[in-house]
Formats: C-alpha cells, structure tokens, sequence
C-alpha cells in the first residue's frame, strides 16, 4: 500500500485533469522517490499514454526545476568560470617566461585542464539537474558528480563521433544518429549505466515517439536560441562608457550561466516522460 497522503495527492490531481506523466514528474521534481510514486500512481490511473505532452506543458516542468534548483546552477556557474578565467590568466602568464619547449608542454596541460573543467562543469550540471538536491552543498554536488565526468565524457565523445561519421558520408544517418542518442548523457546519471548501455538504452527509449521527440527538440532550442540571440544584440547595441568592455564581458559570462542549465533540464523533463511512456508505468 503507498504512501495515503500521497495517494490522496494524486487522486487530487487525477480530479483535476493532470495526466499520470504531470503528476510524476511534479512529484519527483520535489524529491520523491520515482520507484515509490510509480507505485502509488499504478493505484490511481490507468496504463499511461502512448502521446507525448506538447512544448508547453514541457517547459512548465522545466521552469519548476529551474527554480527550484537556480542558486545551485548559479553557484556552479560561478566556480567552474573562475577555475576557466584562472587557467587563461595561468596560460598568458606562462606566455612571457617560459622557453618554446617548455610552451609545449604548459599548453598541452593546460588544455587537459580545460578540458577537464568543462567536462566536470556539464557533469555537475547534469548531477543538479537529475538528482534530489535539497540540503545539498554545491561542493558535495561537485565532488559527487566527479565519479560521472569519464563516462559522461565518453558518451559525449562516442555519440558525437557517430554522429559526425554518420553526417558525413549522408546527412540523414547523422539527424537519426543525434535522435537516437538524445537521452545517452542523462542515462549516465539518473540510471548509472555505462557507455554502451546508455546508448542503447537511449535509442530504445525513443521508439514510438521519435518524430514527437525531435520536433521537441527543435522547438526547445528555437525559442532557446531566440531568447539568447536577442539579449546579446541588446548588450552589443549598448552606447559606449568608460569600462564597457569588461561590462560586457561579464554580461555575456552570466548570460551563458543563466542559459547553460535550460537545455539539461529539458532532456531530463523529455527523458522523465520518455521513460515514462516506454515503461508503461511511470
């Protein structure tokens, strides 16, 4: 028998009009465990739809999330930008005392680094996103997510040379490749699965859906794109002062903090109704 008051919760939804997908999503969104709400929604709605929700009902889901978890992506933002802007100082600092010799091997390090940073940025990133954060420091996240940054790394590298190969010799293999593999990053954290499996896994994921999903996607990132686009031609139409340079800059710093975890958190929301449907169950 689940949990009475949140059965009561969802029978409360159900009356309202949410669909079985909403009502889970909201509820893991807060913190609930998905194995304990799948039970208590089995005993209130029937098999779940094989349909998709539209844009809309999509980016509600995500707004929820980007609040609820904002000073976090803020924190995170802040410190993987200083950890960027100090190696670009290190690396003009080295600039004028080493030899050419030793400039090769400072430049190879320090593009490990930022590889490395970035990488452990996106991962920490996605650990926010997908994982119940409340009462959690955004250091315990960061040391947490470190043990994803290989495979998520990885994945990225797989999926994007399989997509690559596949744009190359035709365009078409390459959009149904990227299609395929939409979810592989997020499997990596919410299900912990390895390269392989979270390739695979993704690709089942989408069967039924995979129009639904890309038309999405591309929705998701008109408006995303749309959005972005238009706050930067505001700030470079701004008139020139005394410092506008270094304003800007830190205005396109934090646009591209407040915008990086908005495409993570629509393939989790996407991934959640996915899985959802494929599993039958919620």
């Amino acid at each position: 028998m689940a949990n009475p008051e949140l059965l009561d919760y969802i029978r409360q939804q159900h009356a309202a009009g949410k669909s079985k997908v909403e009502v889970f999503n909201a509820l893991v969104s807060i913190g609930w465990d998905a194995n304990t709400v799948r039970e208590a929604l089995s005993e209130v709605y029937l098999p779940s739809t094989t349909k998709l929700p539209n844009i809309d009902s999509i980016m509600k889901e995500v707004w929820l999330l980007y609040k609820a978890k904002f000073l976090l992506f803020i924190q995170l933002g802040i410190i993987f930008t200083l950890l960027s802007f100090g190696l670009d100082l290190f690396k003009a600092v080295i600039l004028q005392v080493l030899t050419s010799f030793q400039l090769i091997l400072a430049f190879i390090t320090v593009w490990i680094f930022s590889i490395a940073i970035n990488v452990w940025s996106m991962a920490s990133a996605i650990y926010t996103a997908t994982r119940n954060t409340d009462g959690v420091s955004v250091l315990e996240i960061i040391k947490s997510s470190s043990r994803y940054i290989l495979t998520s790394w990885l994945v990225t590298v797989a999926s994007g040379l399989i997509i690559l190969v596949g744009s190359l010799l035709l365009l078409i293999p390459g959009l149904v490749f990227a299609n395929w593999f939409t979810f592989s990053n997020i499997l990596v954290f919410t299900e912990d699965c390895g390269v392989f499996t979270s390739l695979n896994r993704s690709k089942d994921y989408g069967k039924g859906n995979r129009w639904r999903i890309c038309w999405l996607t591309i929705e998701f990132y008109l408006g995303l794109i749309g959005l972005v686009v238009t706050v930067a031609l505001l700030l470079m139409i701004i008139p020139s002062f005394p410092y506008i340079l270094l304003v800007k800059s830190i205005a396109f710093s934090i646009l591209s903090i407040l915008s990086l975890p908005a495409p993570i958190l629509f393939l989790y929301v996407l991934y959640l109704n996915v899985k959802a449907i494929h599993d039958d169950s919620v």
